[in-house]
Parts: structure tokens; C-alpha cells; sequence
């Protein structure tokens, strides 16, 4: 398997198709998407039960989670990303390797990640590089494009986050055919090698495992789950034990990508003990800043939180848990709401009653939330509150054709029987 590998990286075949892992180490050590998702968890719902956060923590997507967030605080919902441009992270030795081969093979370098490390790994080696947006254009602009397939941070000082970042699922599953038909080209063309990469992601994978007539693909993973070890079987993927380092390293690789003419030295990317230990501590002070930022700057009052935590609960596949927790706090919620808040919550119920069966409630609840959407001309113009009287208007259509009944058909136009 390494054998095969290292014959075609040596031959310039392997395209490299990055992920967070690969920022998880020194000199880096940014927080990977899991953490990120347990600190936003805690900033916004703070009054909730840690059981039922982590319950959330452990089954949502991130772009899930963000979206509905962002219902109730907007962009504000993507401030803690700006953590990803943190000043003191660098390159690791992964992010050396992985630019030197693409820049030797004349191939992009793949990314989902939103920070700029690719870009700061090839600038300090020299190498003309250039960042390639989700919009494209996918051709050759330089000796290194670097796909940023899911957006990417900006590279001000003030660290703000980019309008492009493709972190909410209602952006991430827009169709994207130029990239999709370009990665497929590429991946006919040449072996993509997966590294720090999970497949978790709703739109790239799931489009990559659906592609005919791919190179076999490589995916390294220096201890690979058994959801990686699935992804990777069902595209046929040879699954290489190790970090990128310590494949090159095993194999001889480092001197055909020759870092050392790039003016970068490996052993200076080592793992440094209490420098290491002083960056972890810096980047966890940060965090925690920045979640505190979160929660004074985009704080949800008491009855928005439990209606996040309703909605992230149906998310999950919990739709019974989710409605007795909004029964149980139903007066707090109904009077402690926005008449947006309130159509919010009879529209949340109204979903959870037909996940559960229950038509006539669900209907009843849907007519509820369409009353609070019409009631005041100036709330009924709002962008909020149009999109919540949609999906009041859907939830009781749904509700009614649930009752129709066994004995009813569709017949001749016009007509029913």
C-alpha cells in the first residue's frame, strides 16, 4: 500500500485533498470542528442541561447547528471561526509536505478548511500560490491553486470571518457543478490522497463516492474510525496507517520533495514540549474569549435557548424529547417572546406533532404560529417573518394531507374522490 503510494507521488500523480487534522498539531493546534461546535454550544445555550448540550454535541452537524443559530443572531453565529486565523499558528511540517508536492506535480492542493495555512505554508517557501474560492475559477492561476472548497477566512488583521465561508447546511448544499465537474476531471486524471480529512462533510464526499471512473484513491489517518474506515471502502480508498509526516518519513519521501531548497527545515517543525504547552494554553485563552465575546454579543434570551435546544433536538432525530421539553416550558417560552419567537415556537411544534403522528395537534399548532405572522403589518413585512409564515403554510399543508384519509385519491383534475 505505502509502496504504491510513494511510486506515484514520486511520479507526480497524487493530488492531496486536506482537512482539519492537519491542524491539529505543532506548530499549529487549532481546534478542530468538534470543539468549535462544544464551545459555540455552551456560549448560546448556557441554561440548559449539560446532558441534553452534549446529547447535541455528539449527533449534529456543525452547518445544521450554525444554521439554526444564525435564524436567531445572524452572521454573529460565525464569529468563534475567527479563532482559525489565529496569529501565533503556523504551518506544520503536513502543510510543507503537502504544498511542495503540489507545486512539483503542477496539481491544486484540495482543502475544506477555512484557515490559511496552505497559503502561509507556500509563502514562506517561495511558491506562487493562489487562493481559488468556492466560485472558482478552477484552471490554473498559479504554480499552486489551492481550492478552498468550503470558503476561507480573510487575511485582515482584525481576524473578521469571510461572507464566502460555506458553514451553514443551507449554503453548503447549493449545487456547486464547476467544482464538482472540475474535481472530477482532476480525480480521473490523477490519485487524490485524503489526509486529515473525516468525509463528514454533506456536499464534497458524498458527491467524490458517486463519481465513475476515479483513480484509486489514498486516504491517510494515523488512527481511522470506523465511520473513516467506511468512507474509504466505499470508494475503494487504500487506507494508510500514520500522519502524513510519518508516511514520508518511513519512506524515504522527504528527499523527493526536497524541503530543504524550499528554506524549510523539518526538524524545526518538530513537536517543541513547553513552547507547544504555551501555544495550547494561549489558543484555549482565546477560545474562551471568544466565547465569552459570543455570549455577551449574540446572547439568546432564556426562551430563545430553549427553543434552539428544541429545534437542535429534532435535528438529532429526537422529535419526543424535544416537544416535552417545550410543553414543560411552554409558559416561560410563549411569555418571555418576540411575536416572531412565538410563530418560531408553534411552527417548532407543529413539526415535532407530525414527527410524532399527531396531525390534528400539528395542524392546530401550524394555525397558531400563521396567526403570529399576520398580526401586525410591520412584522409581517420582515424577512424573518415571511420565512417563518412559509413554513407555517408548509407545516399545515402537511398536516392536513396527513388527514385526508386512506379512502381519498387523486382523480381527474379538478376533482377528488
Amino acid at each position: 500500500m505505502d509502496a504504491n503510494f510513494c511510486d506515484l507521488l514520486v511520479k507526480r500523480q497524487i493530488v492531496f485533498f486536506v482537512g482539519s487534522g492537519v491542524s491539529l498539531a505543532y506548530p499549529a493546534r487549532l481546534p478542530c470542528a468538534a470543539t468549535l461546535l462544544d464551545i459555540s454550544l455552551s456560549s448560546y445555550l448556557p441554561n440548559t442541561l449539560l446532558a441534553d448540550r452534549r446529547l447535541v454535541s455528539e449527533n449534529i452537524w456543525p452547518e445544521v447547528f450554525y444554521q439554526d443559530l444564525m435564524a436567531f443572531i445572524g452572521d454573529s453565529a460565525l464569529s468563534l471561526f475567527a479563532i482559525l486565523a489565529h496569529p501565533r499558528s503556523k504551518p506544520t511540517l503536513a502543510h510543507h509536505l503537502i504544498i511542495r508536492s503540489a507545486a512539483l506535480a503542477h496539481a491544486p492542493a484540495i482543502t475544506t478548511n477555512f484557515d490559511c495555512l496552505l497559503e502561509e505554508a507556500a509563502m514562506q517557501q517561495g511558491v506562487a500560490a493562489a487562493i481559488v474560492l468556492p466560485s472558482g475559477p478552477y484552471r490554473p492561476v498559479a504554480e499552486v491553486p489551492i481550492w478552498k472548497v468550503h470558503g476561507s477566512l480573510g487575511t485582515s488583521q482584525d481576524g473578521a470571518v469571510a461572507k464566502d465561508l460555506l458553514a451553514t447546511v443551507s449554503r453548503i448544499t447549493q449545487p456547486n457543478l464547476s467544482l464538482l465537474q472540475n474535481l472530477r476531471t482532476l480525480l480521473q486524471e490523477r490519485h487524490v490522497c485524503f489526509v486529515g480529512y473525516s468525509g463528514r462533510d454533506l456536499d464534497i464526499f458524498p458527491m467524490i463516492r458517486d463519481f465513475p471512473d476515479i483513480l484509486r484513491p489514498f486516504w491517510i489517518d494515523p488512527s481511522p474510525s470506523d465511520a473513516v474506515k467506511q468512507r474509504a471502502q466505499s470508494i475503494g480508498a487504500d487506507l494508510i496507517s500514520g500522519t502524513l509526516e510519518e508516511v514520508f518519513d518511513r519512506n524515504g519521501l522527504a528527499t523527493q520533495v526536497d524541503l530543504g531548497r524550499a528554506g524549510i527545515v523539518p526538524s524545526e517543525l518538530a513537536l517543541k514540549g513547553r513552547e507547544d504547552n504555551d501555544l495550547q494554553a494561549e489558543i484555549r485563552a482565546s477560545l474562551a474569549l471568544l466565547g465569552t465575546d459570543q455570549l455577551q454579543q449574540g446572547q439568546l434570551t432564556v426562551a430563545q435557548q430553549q427553543l434552539l435546544l428544541a429545534i437542535c433536538l429534532r435535528r438529532i432525530g429526537e422529535p419526543r424529547q424535544a416537544l416535552e421539553r417545550l410543553i414543560a416550558n411552554y409558559g416561560s417560552i410563549y411569555s418571555g417572546s418576540t411575536l416572531e419567537d412565538q410563530a418560531l415556537l408553534f411552527n417548532t411544534m407543529a413539526r415535532l406533532y407530525d414527527c410524532l403522528s399527531d396531525y390534528q395537534a400539528s395542524e392546530v399548532a401550524a394555525c397558531k404560529g400563521l396567526e403570529r405572522t399576520t398580526w401586525r403589518r410591520a412584522i409581517a413585512r420582515s424577512n424573518k417573518a415571511v420565512s417563518l409564515r412559509v413554513q407555517g403554510l408548509h407545516a399545515l399543508s402537511m398536516a392536513k394531507k396527513m388527514q385526508l384519509g386512506p379512502s381519498f385519491a387523486y382523480g381527474i383534475p379538478g376533482t377528488c374522490q
